[in-house]
């Protein structure tokens, strides 16, 4: 043969051959690797040099590689690189590995990223694997890629299923593909069984509710009959249709938050989309949804689902009035002289608004609150010697300034929960004309009036937000309205209102209190009073009369206190404030009687 061989020392012995008369010099060699095979040798050839060792050691020697389009030699442990074209390169290694002699003379890998298998074996074993290859590696079964759109199914939920089932590294994800296979419909009669292939991957795309499938098309067939067994509409509100029932949330106001929050959610075909209902009478949520979907829906109300914050605001209005009054007038009083030990008085006016007669103010002096100027002529003797001035005329000049009053319009308790809008209103109903409508002609035209009603007196009106400071936040519109006038030119149900009103925002620590101070109002009152005729005496009759000018100036003061209540203990300690405020008495001994069966009802 011309070759050069090693023998390893550990081999010995003789071979007996039994062969033909004549061989053909080609087929000695072929001839001579068989014989060493048979007897548990191999021969590795390595720059030149053919080295005989025994094939049952554990270190295999380095074997020369070969590429692709090399041919293989007719003996001789050798390495091949084969190019898989069509198939999984891992569905090749798993179908050849059983016909390598691992650890011994040969080994087998793969390099999944190019597709090559890389073996090590005998010549003869490497030929036999490329005759295989030849026969299964064939266009059209090479790996694919589709996408298929699911119709009830969730995409994420078949993908990690399918792909658990196809994972066959740990006994419980074994477990659980063998739980997925009987989930599986049974094959019809002279059906095909659906097989879970090994190797393919299946990827969700949840966006659009699909599913990527990679794998070879018989791969990605089986795959296909496996979803659409998967893929069913379940039955109505089977595992979907849940209820929540609420503590303290509105059902209504939760409904229409939810549906809002979800609707800018990444979009769901029109079977996996969440809905979500309100239930009024039992204050719940329906919702309608996949379980995974239901437990985040479910999550986030018990995180928004807390007993609500309340708050106590009291609100004191005021007016704080202030005069500056002016009465000039003359006050007359005529007498004859008194005899001695007696007092005679002939007509007179009052103008004090207290019980003070004239002559009362002038022995009394009034200097302080006005001015008091009489004249005398003459003199008498009292009773008790005292000598006392005449007065047969005595004018009164008086000048009178009134001081400030404060009086209290509206104390009012007002209990609201956070972010929520509390309104009292205090006053009377009112009619006004709105419009009026004439129909007809001449003596027989009709006029219809239209008349509305409105609130007149005290509206209050408050928003609280409590921050985590114990802050309040509060949006605040008081409004105070009063009646001027009942009617305007004589037509009836025409009043004039004055009206008061504050529109702001505030931010108050809990407890404390905040005033409000400004809206202030100027009215100017003109008061004559006079002696019937003689007070229109021309020239002579300002002695007759008092003229009072009075400009009052009114200044509305709101006093706004909030005081936050986290939980029942604190909402009963600012109710009994209040209850201690306003002379409520905490208790009560009423006794309400049934009324017995036979009892008539009515007054006894």
């Amino acid at each position: 043969t011309g070759k050069r061989f090693v023998i390893d020392k550990e081999i010995d012995g003789k071979v007996t051959v039994v062969t033909p008369p004549q061989i053909p010099l080609s087929e000695v060699y072929p001839l001579f690797i068989s014989i060493l095979e048979a007897s548990g040798c191999a021969v590795v050839e390595r720059e030149g040099i053919s080295r005989i060792v025994a094939r049952d050691k554990r270190v295999i020697p380095i074997a020369p590689v070969m590429g692709e389009s090399e041919q293989v030699p007719a003996d001789g442990v050798i390495t091949k690189v084969i190019h898989i074209n069509n198939l999984s390169v891992a569905d090749v290694r798993r179908l050849l590995e059983p016909m390598v002699d691992q650890g011994k003379n040969g080994a087998m890998g793969v390099l999944e990223t190019t597709n090559h298998l890389v073996i090590t074996d005998t010549a003869a074993s490497i030929r036999r694997i490329e005759q295989i290859i030849a026969q299964i590696d064939k266009p059209g079964m090479a790996r694919t890629t589709e996408i298929y759109i699911l119709r009830f199914a969730d995409a994420a939920g078949i993908a990690a299923e399918l792909n658990l089932a196809m994972t066959s590294a740990g006994s419980k994800q074994e477990t659980q593909g063998q739980q997925l296979r009987r989930r599986l419909p049974k094959p019809a009669a002279g059906d095909t069984a659906v097989s879970l292939p090994s190797d393919a991957v299946v990827v969700a795309a949840p966006h659009s509710n699909s599913l990527i499938l990679v794998g070879t098309p018989g791969q990605i067939a089986d795959l296909k009959r496996i979803i659409k067994a998967m893929d069913t509409e379940p039955r109505s509100g089977y595992g979907h249709l849940q209820a929540i029932f609420l503590k303290y949330l509105s059902s209504d106001e939760a409904a229409k938050s939810l549906t809002a929050l979800i609707s800018k959610r990444v979009a769901k075909p029109q079977n996996q989309k969440i809905s979500i209902e309100s239930s009024l009478s039992n204050n719940a949520l329906l919702v309608d949804a996949a379980p995974e979907d239901f437990k985040m829906v479910k999550e986030l109300i018990e995180q928004l689902d807390l007993p609500p914050q309340q708050v106590l605001v009291e609100v004191m209005i005021a007016e704080l009035t202030l005069n500056d009054g002016s009465r000039l007038g003359a006050e007359f009083l005529a007498g004859a002289n008194p005899s001695e030990g007696s007092t005679v008085a002939m007509g007179g006016m009052r103008t004090s608004e207290g019980d003070d007669t004239l002559m009362q103010q002038i022995t009394s002096g009034l200097v302080p609150s006005g001015l008091t100027f009489g004249l005398a002529r003459g003199s008498y003797t009292d009773a008790n010697g005292n000598v006392v001035p005449r007065f047969p005329a005595l004018i009164n000049i008086i000048a009178i300034q009134q001081k400030g009053k404060f009086k209290i319009l509206s104390n009012i308790p007002l209990w609201t929960q956070n972010n929520q809008t509390a309104t009292v209103t205090i006053g009377k109903n009112i009619p006004i004309l709105k419009s009026t409508v004439s129909a007809g002609a001449g003596t027989a035209r009709d006029y219809i009036e239209n008349i509305d009603r409105v609130d007149v007196g005290i509206k209050l009106s408050v928003t609280p937000h409590i921050n985590p400071n114990r802050e309040v936040l509060m949006k605040l519109n008081p409004s105070i309205e009063a009646i001027l006038v009942e009617s305007t030119g004589g037509k009836p149900f025409t009043p004039t209102i004055a009206k008061r009103e504050v529109t702001t925002t505030l931010t108050v620590p809990d407890g404390d209190t905040i005033i409000i101070s400004g809206l202030m109002r100027e009215d100017t009152v003109f008061n004559d009073r006079k002696i019937p005729f003689l007070g229109s005496i021309p020239l002579l009759g300002w002695l007759f009369h008092t003229k009072q000018e009075t400009v009052e100036r009114t200044n509305l003061l709101i006093f706004v206190t909030p005081h936050v209540a986290t939980n029942a203990a604190g909402a009963r300690a600012l109710t009994d404030m209040i209850k201690s405020k306003t002379a409520f008495q905490a208790e009560t001994n009423l006794v309400i009687k049934p009324m017995e069966e036979n009892e008539p009802r009515g007054k006894k």
